[in-house]
């Protein structure tokens, strides 16, 4: 894995939103965290700071996720000690292990049951890797870093978004995509 420096882990996450709002994603379906909130949300986990990649994405949609990692908590109001303690409990069931699980940073949550996190002993880096803990004994490092974990999450919002275009030409009431539309530029 080649290290990045902080200005090109926010760069590449900054050039990924910029490409899925060119795509279609109304700007204020989102909202993201102040750094005020951050470095709050980063203290009440006991963390002194953030990687950059993460704080450049909770930035962008750390308040209001809208589409992005849609039916999932990502908002750092619910990524909270407590869910952190759900993923710890997850881990606790897998085979293998974080190198530093205490120190472990949740990023995302679906359902209590799959996790995505940073280990604890990745966070000195600015775009670290990211794991994948699921309830049924999976940890699998799926994303080599930050960038790519957003990258994979702004492929689905692309992909969310043209299939509500389609829905929405095709159908004149209807199922769950018209009720995403909200969240898409026609």
């Amino acid at each position: 894995m080649t290290q990045v420096t902080s200005s090109e882990a926010r760069r590449r996450i900054r050039f990924t939103f910029d490409r899925v709002i060119k795509g279609g994603l109304r700007p204020e379906a989102v909202a993201g965290a102040s750094p005020e909130q951050l470095q709050a949300w980063a203290a009440s986990l006991g963390l002194a700071s953030l990687p950059a990649a993460v704080e450049e994405v909770f930035g962008l949609l750390g308040v209001r996720q809208g589409p992005w990692w849609f039916g999932s908590t990502a908002a750092i109001s619910r990524l909270d000690g407590e869910m952190r303690e759900l993923a710890l409990e997850c881990l606790a069931l897998c085979e293998g292990t974080l190198a530093d699980p205490k120190g472990l940073l949740l990023m995302l949550a679906r359902g209590g049951r799959e996790f995505h996190v940073v280990d604890g002993v990745d966070l000195a880096l600015d775009d670290p890797p990211v794991w994948r803990i699921v309830e049924d004994g999976q940890l699998d490092r799926c994303w080599n870093d930050v960038s790519e974990w957003f990258e994979s999450a702004a492929l689905s919002v692309i992909t969310m978004a043209e299939s509500v275009r389609r829905t929405v030409q095709t159908q004149q009431n209807g199922d769950g995509a018209l009720a995403l539309k909200q969240f898409f530029r026609d």
